[in-house]
């Protein structure tokens, strides 16, 4: 029997983050998901059950105690396909990360995982996310790897390429990147 792990998937949408971890190892297990569009939320409460946050996560109170905090910040600020949105929207979106660090602070987690598009780690807040790792006293207990991965490499049948930012506290490194497990 695997051991659960528990996670909290933050910006869910329907679970496909979530999903991906549960092909990996079952034991992953979705205690808390937080997802600010209605119907995507109800898709994620039917495919994985647990707490289900329906509403933006700035009013979120309080995070359970997880392993691993997974999530994909709304990527439309950094994407080339939401360069149509007017800046005061992108701005805001644009931000949102910080609600994830927020979480993290809170939680404490042994691991977090942020999935963005590549672009993301490209931008001015990626830069401030490898600052805060070095200079915030609880994000430099985490090793971190990151980087641009093709999800094809990973048995998902498409042809996407994500950015990905791994961070694990109280080890010396992260191996990077993650072999590939299909060629």
């Amino acid at each position: 029997m695997t051991d659960v792990i528990r996670t909290i998937d933050l910006f869910a949408g329907a679970g496909g983050l979530s999903y991906g971890f549960a092909l990996v190892d079952q034991g992953f297990e979705p205690i808390m998901a937080v997802e600010i569009e209605p119907a995507a939320a109800r898709t994620f409460k039917r495919n994985f059950g647990g707490d289900v946050y329906t509403g933006p996560i700035e009013l979120v109170e309080r995070f359970p105690e997880a392993d691993v905090i997974i999530g994909g910040p709304p990527c439309q600020g950094f994407s080339p396909l939401g360069r149509d949105r007017d800046d005061e929207s992108r701005a805001e979106m644009n931000e949102l990360w910080q609600q994830y660090l927020r979480a993290v602070h809170e939680v404490k987690p042994k691991a977090f995982v942020i999935e963005n598009v590549p672009e993301f780690q490209r931008s001015a807040q990626f830069a401030q996310l490898l600052h805060l790792m070095e200079s915030d006293p609880l994000l430099k207990e985490y090793a971190y790897g990151y980087g641009v991965l093709h999800a094809a490499d990973y048995g998902v049948p498409q042809s996407r390429r994500r950015g990905i930012f791994i961070a694990v506290r109280g080890v010396d490194e992260v191996p990077w990147p993650p072999p590939a497990t299909h060629g």
